[in-house]
């Protein structure tokens, strides 16, 4: 071989220093953006990644290969891939094998396309629900973020990472404890708490799962923007042994302008990358038209700073040496290609799907039942507790689910006397799959309704209503939809200048031939395009929606997005100008008109964005297709009062035909729908939106059994709907195939075993509210301090009872290593899981401690009447405090020990450690 750095037998350290050496600035600074790979189906995305790779190979001087990345929060963001549920859902399971397996998964769809970084995962602690990417993390306990978070990037990168992916897990530090729970609002930490609590995730990633890359906060820490500051971007994480590359966040470098710590992106740039940043990712998004161009001015911006002196080239060289050592230890330089042949066939295995299934029913958690679950198709077997079944059965083999999509009703379900059993399913998130934020688009998403018929088959009658949106109906009247079709008359043959004008999305046919074709969310824009048009009538036909993604609030009237429709035409080079209204006409084939006869447009107006709900009253003759209806149309908001009104009364009726009511509600964090959760989707209001508090409150005054099902991506703090409720079941986004894993539970098909990693609060006037809080002086003269449901909390269709703590020896010094034991057994007549926590309290120190933290955990699968007895170590590093200096201390005394199925639920007793 010419040259060393080819040559794979040597080491990785010398490779990387020879292929530096013959680099020059320009090629160095070149390795310091993160490259996005295609989003596009795994064949198509194969082949467009290999071909990038192809050019970046052959036009580098080295050979170098690019590192490209792609979102795996919880499956790549991309078409047809496998989307699991999100990652509150993986921490509701408590599973860490069951989160590394999920990582295997992501690593091995991401190879085959090329892909070889993913950014995730979110190791944030999030106790604030009102903060949007709550759904995102891992929960609010530092322990169980960071065993889950060090699973989840151990499946990513494997155990050699020629067969993984570098994991990138994020946001360093405190992206989640913003103020008010707004993204990117200022952060306070005390020192405590952030080395307590915010750091000791990342700490865990770096130590225990080796992970290859960290993202940086945009946000700013108690003052200081985390990008530019040296003391954590490099001191800390060198301090940890780190030996990856740092990213930021777009946009991290970008941001410090925003924070006033720049004056201009230059300077920006500057302090960025001599804190430590290795690589930027997509810093200039919105000022540029793509990621290659905000590379190209990135590389260019950076070069002049190394030339001027205020970037040293040895910053160049660090930050190039680690992109390369990360490229190498993947064996890029080796195999650099996806797999365009089979990368649809991995996608695709059936293990996959099935595994989805298994993580959404491990992940739900049961948050009341008064009998009336597991449900039957039977009414004469209605809340007897049959028909069981242990989550913990679930495998990729288990023949009950097959290879089928959409497999038919499980043994317990046939062979029922049919008789007449009458399930209403309902709500506006009964027939739809939610998946979460920064989600893959799998090629099918099985609905709760969907679900819910395949279990039961013919046994029971199905009724479906959707009862109201998801957004409050003065918001959903802002997404409508809106068709024009008709003649365009011409009285001159010419050449005509075209122009289209609207925010959001438009398609004009003219000739029934696409002249313009822009169906995508986004501000007020112009389209236009010349084309000849002879004398005569041209069919004309143009749609239109309104569905922005923000729900934006403040500001003026063209910063909340009006809805603006206006059609132009010119035969002039100049000015376009509205098209006069006598130009157009309408041959009417569908009936009487409301306008004349024979002039205008036929105009249809829908609410939502897919021409789903037609609005009979504006269906009529418009005279052109110009208009500007402001924030929202009183018309259109009309009509979407009556049509909810009628939606939800049709619910009641349908609920009062049924035996069982089974009411779907919470959020969606799909974007340009009706989106309310996910990044930048913060609420000061954590009950539910729109009108779904008055659809279940209305289905629970039919007096009918009602099962509550909470679709959603936070803590959500409805007590009240929870006592008219006579069973819940918080199903989070529970992925592609989460209305299979809703029936499972519903049918007792399996038994839930999900416990909160957050805990739930009773209102957003108790934010913020986690378990392992200090002591408590204060309190409420109007609420209740202890949260509506604990963090560690989750019911069974079994009994679970402990018995029997033990500890040994009863007494120490702080490296004794002492024994706690606890008799567990399944007095229930079904077999389960239950999720065994230990936690442990400082009884007197002379610092300030939380009131417990959890110190470990086991998942236990018992049979109806099994016993065990289930047995924890407790070392040094679990009674280890931070002292008035931040040191790690053990102070002499008691220590309480709580055993149990939640934080709050358990068997106590103590260890006492001697001076």
């Amino acid at each position: 071989m010419p040259y060393l750095y080819q040559d794979s037998s040597q080491p990785i350290e010398k490779r990387v220093a020879d292929l530096l050496s013959r680099m020059s600035l320009e090629e160095k600074i070149g390795q310091m953006s993160v490259r996005n790979g295609s989003a596009e189906p795994p064949e198509q995305a194969a082949r467009v990644n290999n071909a990038t790779q192809k050019k970046e190979i052959e036009n580098s001087r080295w050979g170098i290969p690019i590192l490209l990345s792609r979102e795996t929060s919880h499956g790549m963001n991309n078409l047809h891939v496998t989307s699991f549920p999100a990652c509150i859902v993986m921490a509701s399971t408590w599973d860490e094998d069951l989160v590394y397996r999920i990582g295997r998964v992501i690593a091995a769809e991401a190879i085959a396309q090329g892909i070889r970084q993913g950014l995730s995962p979110l190791i944030d602690i999030c106790r604030d629900p009102r903060y949007g990417r709550m759904e995102e993390g891992l929960g609010e306990d530092v322990l169980l973020t960071g065993r889950m978070g060090v699973a989840f990037i151990k499946g990513l990168q494997g155990n050699d990472l020629k067969n993984g992916i570098i994991a990138t897990p994020k946001h360093l530090v405190g992206y989640g404890a913003s103020e008010g729970g707004k993204d990117n609002d200022p952060i306070s930490i005390t020192e405590r708490d952030l080395r307590e609590v915010y750091l000791p995730p990342f700490e865990m990633a770096i130590k225990q799962a080796d992970t290859q890359s960290i993202m940086i906060c945009f946000g700013a820490v108690n003052g200081i923007p985390c990008t530019s500051d040296k003391s954590l971007v490099t001191d800390l994480l060198d301090e940890w042994g780190f030996d990856g590359f740092v990213i930021d966040d777009c946009p991290g470098l970008a941001g410090l302008v925003g924070h006033k710590a720049a004056g201009d992106i230059k300077e920006a740039i500057a302090l960025g990358i001599n804190a430590g940043i290795d690589r930027q990712f997509f810093d200039f998004c919105g000022m540029v038209p793509g990621q290659a161009e905000g590379q190209e001015k990135f590389e260019k911006l950076l070069l002049e700073l190394v030339r001027e002196g205020k970037v040293s080239e040895e910053r160049i060289n660090q930050a190039c040496a680690k992109v390369l050592r990360a490229k190498f230890r993947l064996g890029l330089f080796e195999n650099p290609y996806g797999d365009e042949k089979n990368s649809v066939a991995v996608a695709k295995r059936p293990e996959h799907r099935l595994l989805t299934r298994e993580v959404a029913v491990k992940g739900m958690v049961l948050l009341k039942n008064n009998g009336v679950l597991p449900l039957t198709s039977s009414p004469c077997t209605q809340g007897e507790g049959r028909g069981g079944g242990s989550s913990s059965a679930f495998s990729v083999q288990h023949s009950a689910f097959g290879n089928d999509p959409h497999p038919a009703p499980p043994p317990e379900y046939k062979g029922r006397e049919k008789s007449g059993y009458t399930i209403a399913v309902i709500g506006p998130n009964a027939d739809v799959g939610q998946l979460g934020d920064y989600t893959g688009t799998p090629e099918h998403v099985v609905t709760p309704l969907e679900g819910i018929r395949a279990a039961v088959g013919t046994q029971a009658e199905i009724i479906y209503e959707k009862g109201c949106e998801i957004l409050p109906t003065e918001q959903v009247a802002g997404r409508f939809s809106v068709k024009f079709y008709g003649n365009l008359r011409v009285d001159v043959a010419a050449e005509y200048t075209i122009e289209l004008e609207s925010n959001d999305g438009v398609r004009l046919q003219l000739d029934n031939k696409a002249i313009i074709d822009d169906w995508a969310v986004g501000p007020r824009r112009k389209r236009s395009v010349k084309l000849s048009l002879s004398q005569g009538n041209h069919p004309i036909h143009l749609t239109y929606f309104r569905g922005v993604r923000g729900l934006v609030t403040e500001g003026d009237e063209d910063s909340v997005n009006r809805n603006v429709l206006r059609l132009r035409w010119s035969r002039d080079v100049g000015a376009v100008s509205t098209m006069p209204d006598d130009v157009f006409s309408h041959e009417s084939q569908l009936g009487i008109q409301q306008e004349g006869s024979g002039e205008g447009l036929w105009m249809e107006v829908f609410l939502g964005e897919n021409f789903a709900t037609p609005l009979p009253e504006q269906k009529r003759v418009a005279k052109d297709v110009n208009f500007d209806w402001g924030v929202g149309s009183p018309i259109i908001a009309r009509a979407a009062q009556d049509v909810e009104k009628d939606s939800i009364a049709r619910a009641v009726a349908v609920a009062k035909r049924a035996d069982v009511a089974i009411v779907c509600v919470g959020e969606t964090s799909a974007r340009g729908a009706q989106q309310v959760c996910g990044e930048h989707f913060d609420r000061a209001d954590i009950g539910l939106t729109g009108s779904q508090a008055q659809l279940v409150r209305a289905i629970a005054a039919t007096g009918k059994p009602m099962v509550l099902v909470l679709i959603n991506g936070r803590s959500l703090a409805i007590p009240d709907l929870i006592d008219a409720s006579t069973s819940v079941l918080e199903a989070w986004y529970p992925g592609q195939e989460g209305g299979h894993a809703i029936a499972d539970i519903l049918f007792g098909k399996a038994n839930p075993s999900g416990k909160l990693p957050v805990s739930i609060p009773r209102s957003a006037g108790q934010l913020p509210i986690y378990y392992d809080r200090r002591p408590r002086m204060g309190y409420y003269i109007d609420e209740k301090s202890e949260p509506l449901f604990p963090f560690g909390f989750g019911l069974s269709y079994t009994k679970f009872e402990y018995s029997e703590l033990q500890i040994s020896p009863a007494k120490g010094d702080a490296d004794t290593k002492f024994v706690a034991e606890v008799e567990i057994v399944n007095a229930g007549d079904l077999p389960g899981d239950e999720i065994v926590q230990i936690y442990i309290e400082d009884a007197i120190c002379t610092f300030v401690t939380p009131v417990k933290r959890l110190a470990d955990f086991a998942r236990v699968s018992l049979r109806a009447g099994e016993k065990r007895t289930v047995r924890f170590e407790i070392n040094r590093k679990m009674l280890e405090r931070l002292d008035q200096q931040f040191q790690p201390r053990v102070e002499p005394g008691e220590f309480k020990i709580q055993i149990g199925g939640s934080s709050v639920h358990g068997l106590t007793s103590s260890l006492w450690i001697e001076k």
